[in-house]
């Protein structure tokens, strides 16, 4: 997931030109949160620190979604898929009392993918 830290204002560390010219960084879960090590996700992070996109591990945070870019998800069969929509329940509480279609969801929606999701395809 790519976040634009700019307008957040947070760590300075983070915030880089990439040889492409964005100010980004890419977020990815940190393994200790459960993602699984594969090799597809691992060649994404080798790929955006060749060509100099920053890689923080820390889940991103729904709170920050305004600040969000662009996403995609990685898988063996697929690679790179990029993400359109990221839909989450209005409250989490209703979720046991209800059904699918009775619950209210917030969505997140990305345009085509984006910039940094085909550079990154191109180089893998």
């Amino acid at each position: 997931m790519q976040d634009n830290m700019e307008e957040d204002g947070e760590s300075a560390e983070y915030m880089q030109k990439s040889k492409y010219g964005y100010s980004l960084e890419l977020q990815t879960a940190p393994l200790s949160g459960g993602v699984l090590p594969g090799v597809v996700r691992k060649v994404v992070i080798e790929v955006c620190l060749e060509i100099g996109i920053p890689i923080q591990e820390v889940v991103p945070s729904w709170s920050k979604r305004h600040l969000w870019e662009e996403a995609f998800v990685t898988n063996g069969l697929r690679l790179l898929q990029h993400v359109e929509t990221i839909r989450v329940p209005v409250s989490w509480n209703s979720l046991s009392s209800k059904t699918w279609q009775e619950v209210t969801w917030e969505a997140k929606e990305f345009q085509g993918p984006g910039s940094i999701t085909a550079v990154i395809q191109v180089n893998c």
